[in-house]
Order: C-alpha cells, then structure tokens, then sequence
C-alpha cells in the first residue's frame, strides 16, 4: 500500500493535501481505512517537504465538511495503531467535531430523498460535538480510550444530534 502512495504522491507528483467534496484529505481517508503505512507515508511526506511544525499539525487536526479529524475516523473504524501515529504527530483528541452548514442541508436532504437509509442497521446518525475519545467509547473501544485518555487531559463531551432518525 505503500508503494502505491509513494507512486501516486512522490513519482506522479499527485497534491495529497488535497481535499475530496467532502473535505476528506488523503491522511483522513487512510486513518479512516486503518492504512497505518500509508498513514506514515503522508506524515513522513509532510516533513521531507519541509512543512512547518505548525502547518503539520494544522493539517493533521484539519477537519472535514462533516467536522471529522484523521483522529476521530480511525478511532471510529477501531484503527489503534494509526491513532496513536497520529496523536504522536499532533492530533488534537479534544477537538470537537462541527459539521458546516451545507454539510448539514445536504445530510437532511439525503436522509428526506432517502440516499441516506436511516433503517439500515449500520446507520448511525450525525452527531455533532463529539471528540476522539467519545467517538472510541460510543464504539466500545477501549484500546482507544486508554490510548486517547492518556493525552487527554480533560474530558468534556458536548454532543449535539443534528439529525434524527425517527
């Protein structure tokens, strides 16, 4: 996996900053996937281009139209390891997720027309204000939890739904 991003970023020269009509980066999509050495590459990539520290880490915390970071995705799909190589490179666990406006119009538009199934077992409804840890604990996952609440020095969940399924 690996080799392919180093082809596509490195040989082909693709932007992996990046952003997808979701907002979703390249490092969110592959924290998502669990894909921990393509999550590697993309940070490792960052710092031999000479990204500032800041700038790094700015992009590591970026958040997506539906207000997900890197580390919220792969703490929601169980991906233990990619969350701690991203919290080692600056993600921010107490960040709280808030979806944009258009976001929002186009999730209730999508649950109204039906593209969104919310009887589907694996629905799960957008909820804005959670973090990390709360998204790992929602998820039963408590390798994630100890490993979030070790940097976290304060837990202070604010979750709001926007939307609803009944």
């Amino acid at each position: 996996m690996a080799f392919a991003a180093h082809l596509l970023f490195h040989i082909i020269g693709a932007d992996y900053k990046i952003l997808d009509k979701d907002g979703v980066s390249a490092l969110m999509s592959a924290s998502a996937q669990g894909h921990y050495d393509i999550t590697k590459y993309l940070l490792d990539k960052l710092k031999a281009d000479g990204t500032p520290e800041k700038e790094t880490k700015d992009f590591v915390n970026l958040a997506s139209y539906s207000g997900g970071t890197s580390v919220m995705f792969s703490a929601h799909f169980g991906a233990y390891n990619v969350t701690e190589l991203l919290i080692e490179n600056g993600a921010d666990i107490n960040l709280h997720a808030q979806a944009t406006p258009e976001y929002l119009e186009n999730y209730a538009k999508a649950i109204e027309d039906g593209t969104i199934d919310t009887k589907d077992a694996n629905f799960e409804p957008h909820v804005d204000g959670v973090t990390a840890l709360t998204v790992a604990a929602q998820k039963g996952i408590w390798k994630h939890v100890n490993c979030c609440s070790r940097t976290a020095p304060i837990f202070r969940p604010r979750m709001k739904k926007t939307a609803r399924p009944y």
